[in-house]
């Protein structure tokens, strides 16, 4: 007959179950401002301190471009060549912004048109 020890394994577990739903309770719920914009870019532009883009189609309260802050090159790279592929390739985009958000006035982000980008998706 085998006999199976779970007791060296149970603390293990235990403290993955613990951190587990600390992980979940500690999650902040999304701004309830957070929402989506679909719309075909029309123009993608990289400067010293962000990458924006422009869409064909305004968002609620006349926004058409969101940007990203260079600051965090990695990221700014991976959504430049998100947006630049659906640019060059004619397909729609799906931007994800906080339309209460204007803290992208701080890397050059005009707060009467433009939100920051949260995240880009291409359909």
């Amino acid at each position: 007959m085998i006999r199976i020890e779970l007791l060296p394994i149970f603390p293990v577990l235990l403290a993955v179950a613990i951190g587990a739903s600390v992980l979940a309770g500690s999650a902040t719920p999304a701004s309830a401002a957070q929402t989506t914009h679909t719309c075909k870019p029309v123009d993608v532009t990289t400067f010293p301190e962000r990458t924006h883009v422009r869409c064909n189609t305004a968002a609620s309260g006349g926004i058409v471009f969101f940007a990203i802050p260079t600051s965090n090159n990695e990221h700014a790279a991976r959504i430049l060549s998100t947006l630049l592929g659906a640019h060059l390739a004619g397909r729609t985009i799906v931007v994800g912004y906080d339309s209460a958000d204007v803290s992208g006035t701080a890397f050059g982000c005009a707060q009467h048109d433009c939100r920051r980008l949260l995240y880009v998706g291409v359909q």
